[in-house]
């Protein structure tokens, strides 16, 4: 036996058989010249990052010795294409394969002629461990796109074709190559336009060569499209069909054209490029400059702070004219060696260089001139040294007793003559705002820019502000000392921030734990996370934080059912050995509102269902399944005729939800008065996305729906308003490390909960607090209105309704009388306040008992005083006190007659 198989060998060695290939390993760092690609079996074979999604077992990875992507199967697809077969992961390779990668890329999807493939097959064409270019097909046929149902009708007729995309990597390229070929089988296609859906993901920032940061024009046509400032890595497309359109472009996210499209006979193949880079726009914009053929030169220099290398990452940006041109943008950007060194590549031309970064003053603008083919060494740029704020905060109670340290945000607003933020640049700038810093103690330590700046201390509007004038010169630092007092009383109440978005919404941009530490430095006590069809975990960062005693979090999840509702659903169990399994457009894809409510429930184990901007455009619930707020009667629509919707979309109402998110759409006064309710019925029936939610709310009580206002930030950027507003939930308890998803539950299910954007406002039934329908009143009781606000807050006015209708009333430091020749909306100052925090506390006389049972709502509005540090206006209103008038001890709604949207 043993000769047999030495002869069989020497047999085949003669034949001239391969050798065998080496095992296909994904999980370590290639070579020069390799290739791999292969099937995801295992989780270190996973890129990992911020933003990476994929799966094992349903997911292809390819990877050579300087990028790595993934592109996911069609078994259970977590982004916004709900069919799959797409790339979702893609990052640079790292030094070490098995730690977590840096991944922020969220989606890319082929939409060729506005459709999306139904995959047939994905398959290795060639796992690179015999040499050559790595390559992953996917194949399909079109059908219509998943993304935007709505967008249905653009798309082209291409049903007789076969659509290819090969995923191609070549050894040692920074470039993955995308080619789609759509293969027809009938008669010519005159034009066939290549396109495609691209999410780069909110921790970069969108750029152009031809615009900068600045907005993107509508269907603009620009040479390639970025998306840079990453921290440790940046993205960049570009095609070999000439220019990149862009139909539009928010938040990162897109749906590019390339070209004005082209005949298809039997074949024809698109090519465009994802590149991927450090951070920087330099390290994508040469590689895209180059694919695209572009003649360019570079520019050389160096970065000094008083004349010795800065130590830290600057940014040098090439200019197309002086800041505060307007024709000004940012051209292209390097950042800087450890030297203080770059290299900018750019089509010649001339341009103007400006080095920045947080903290510092910028340099001068130097003129550069490239010329193509050739180096051009710059003048030294030199920006100016920082100057340093040194920050610490103590906490009192009301009565000036202290308080443990505790979480906390300092604002820096620049006052005339200093460094102002510059949009050109992409500079920080939120809500008047220049900088604004977070602590987990209230100490703060910062570098800025030379100059006089106003700051504020604070921790969100229970508490009172700090603000101090400081002058802070290059290289000194400046110490200051502020104090805040808990002025509100708060007791029994928690503080929440039930709607907000982090890096893992499509659309956000805020790092997961800078949003949790937001959260804490505002006061919030209790914040779930409800990333866009995605279920966030925000303990860990609570954790790593040392952040317990000041907050609870539990996970939740915005279903996102597009041009429908939003949908928030918290709390929402997580399997943490399966974290994905509920991310993504699944849940709602192809169904009606109650399926999709249904499965939501399934999924989430047992959330509260919070309805979304209701009347919101593309995203209302009450908006796209009308209803009219005057009798809280469902308003008929025509069914869709879009193979993209159920044909019952429309009809089939759902009012299995437990909360209504209002927030400021509070509406006219006047638009609750008897004189103006038809006007109110005839904007729910001709405009409805322009009706106040205050007025559904209300309809959702007269039609004895038990359901919770709530008042939330949605907040995507960084010092975006957490907390602004927030809902303030009963739960007889002032402990936040012990709050927990049951007592969200039962506060909302019991409507207890009192909404505030820089006040509190609530109703008392013989000095106790009352809320919901359990808690039903006796009409005998005396009602108090009382409203708090912090010394830095000025209310504005404050309203009574009841069942629904606003009623005049007389305000005075007596009381507050419901009387019909008062006004309807009298100015706080009236009321006669008790001291610098609570500006009302007022029985409530004259409630019209001749009305049968009543629910009663308080509600203050057109207040001021928050801006730089936090929200918009101030309001606040109360939750529903219900009052038994007849004796019966139940309570019988106003639109019991006409509602329809109680099941």
């Amino acid at each position: 036996m043993r000769k047999l198989l030495l002869l069989l060998a020497a047999a085949a060695a003669c034949t001239g058989r391969p050798e065998p290939l080496p095992p296909l390993v994904l999980d370590t760092v290639l070579g020069p010249g390799e290739v791999r690609c292969g099937p995801v079996t295992k989780e270190s074979e996973l890129i990992g990052g911020p933003q990476a999604f994929a799966q094992v077992g349903r997911s292809w990875r390819c990877h050579n010795a300087k990028i790595r992507f993934i592109v996911q199967d069609t078994s259970r697809p977590v982004g916004n294409s709900s069919v799959g077969g797409n790339l979702i992961d893609i990052d640079l390779v790292r030094p070490d394969e098995l730690a977590d990668g840096e991944d922020t890329f969220r989606e890319h999807v082929s939409a060729v002629g506005a459709n999306e493939v139904r995959v047939e097959s994905i398959e290795v064409v060639n796992d690179g461990r015999a040499g050559g270019d790595g390559i992953l097909r996917v194949t399909g046929t079109p059908g219509v796109i998943t993304i935007i149902p709505q967008a249905a009708h653009l798309a082209q007729d291409i049903s007789s074709t076969t659509i290819v995309t090969d995923y191609v990597l070549r050894p040692d390229v920074d470039y993955l190559e995308i080619v789609t070929t759509v293969k027809n089988a009938g008669p010519p296609l005159p034009s066939v336009q290549p396109a495609d859906f691209i999410a780069f993901g909110g921790a970069t920032t969108p750029h152009t060569p031809e615009t900068g940061y600045g907005s993107i024009e509508m269907f603009e046509h620009v040479s390639l499209l970025s998306a840079a400032r990453g921290d440790k890595v940046s993205y960049a497309v570009a095609s070999d069909e000439g220019d990149v359109i862009v139909p539009l472009m928010e938040h990162g996210i897109t749906a590019p054209f390339y070209g004005t499209g082209a005949p298809v006979g039997s074949e024809r193949s698109f090519v465009r490029w994802l590149i991927v880079g450090d951070g920087s726009l330099e390290s994508t914009t040469r590689r895209a400059l180059s694919l695209k053929g572009v003649t360019t030169g570079t520019i050389t220099g160096t970065v000094r702070i008083d004349g010795q290398p800065p130590g830290r990452r600057i940014v040098v940006s090439a200019l197309s004219a002086p800041l505060g041109e307007p024709d000004a943008h940012v051209v292209s950007e390097a950042y800087t060696s450890d030297t203080g060194g770059y290299t900018l590549t750019l089509p010649g031309g001339d341009y103007l260089l400006v080095a920045h970064a947080p903290g510092l003053a910028r340099s001068p603008e130097v003129p550069a001139h490239v010329h193509p083919g050739a180096e051009t060494n710059a003048a030294e740029l030199a920006p100016g040294g920082a100057g340093h704020l040194d920050v610490t905060t103590s906490f009192v109670d009301r009565a000036g007793a202290p308080l443990a340290a505790r979480p906390a945000k300092l604002t820096l607003v620049a006052q005339a003559g200093t460094q102002q933020p510059s949009d050109v640049l992409g500079d920080f700038d939120e809500g008047g705002a220049t900088f604004y810093f977070l602590s987990t103690d209230g100490r703060f330590t910062v570098d800025v820019p030379p100059g006089n700046y106003t700051a504020y201390v604070t921790r969100g509007f229970e508490f009172s502000r700090s603000q101090t004038d400081v002058a802070v010169n290059a290289g000194e630092t400046v110490t200051l000392a502020a104090t805040l007092e808990h002025a509100l009383d708060t007791t029994g109440l928690v503080g929440t921030e039930l709607h907000q978005h982090c890096i893992g919404s499509i659309d956000a941009q805020v790092p997961y734990p800078v949003k949790v530490l937001e959260n804490a430095a505002e006061g919030v006590e209790l914040a779930a996370s409800t990333d866009h069809d995605t279920v966030t975990d925000f303990q860990p960062y609570v954790d790593s934080l040392g952040l317990k005693p000041w907050l609870s979090v539990v996970a939740g999840s915005e279903v996102t059912y597009t041009g429908i509702g939003h949908f928030n659903a918290f709390p929402w169990n997580i399997d943490h050995a399966d974290p994905h399994k509920d991310t993504g457009s699944r849940l709602w894809w192809l169904k009606n509102i109650r399926q999709t409510f249904a499965d939501i429930r399934a999924a989430a184990g047992d959330p509260v269902i919070q309805i979304n901007h209701p009347r919101s455009q593309m995203a209302g619930y009450f908006g796209s399944l009308p209803i009219d707020p005057t009798t809280a009667a469902r308003i008929a629509r025509d069914a869709p005729g879009l193979e993209t919707l159920p044909a019952d979309v429309y009809s089939a109402w759902s009012g299995d939800f437990e909360a209504i998110e209002v927030n400021g759409s509070l509406g006219d006064v006047t638009l609750y008065t008897a004189e103006r309710r038809a006007e109110l019925s005839q904007l729910a029936n001709e405009s409805a996305f322009d009706v106040p939610v205050l007025a559904d709310w209300f309809a959702m009580l007269g039609a004895g729906k038990k359901v919770s206002a709530t008042g939330s930030s949605d907040s995507h950027r960084q010092d975006n308003g957490v907390g602004y507003p927030r809902s303030f939930l009963t739960v007889d308890q002032d402990d936040p490390s012990a709050l927990t998803g049951d007592d969200l539950r039962a506060a909302l299910r019991a409507q207890r909960t009192a909404i505030g954007e820089g006040c509190l406002l609530e109703l008392f039934a013989d000095g106790a607090r009352r809320q919901g329908l359990d808690q039903l009143t006796a009409a005998t009781a005396q009602v108090t209105a009382k409203l708090q606000a912090p010394p830095h807050v000025t209310p504005g006015r404050f309203e009574v309704y009841v069942n629904g209708l606003a009623r005049p009333l007389v305000l005075d430091a007596d009381g507050a009388h419901l009387d019909p020749a008062g006004t309807l909306s009298p100015v706080v100052t009236d009321a006669g306040a008790t001291d610098a925090v609570v500006r009302l506390d007022h029985v409530l006389e004259g409630l019209p008992t001749d009305e049968g049972d009543l629910a009663v709502v308080v509600v203050s509005n057109g207040g001021s005083g928050l801006a730089p540090t936090g929200g918009g206006s101030v309001f606040c209103f109360s939750g529903a006190l219900y009052l038994d008038v007849d004796g019966d001890g139940a309570w019988t709604p106003w639109l019991a007659a006409t509602q329809q949207v109680v099941e």
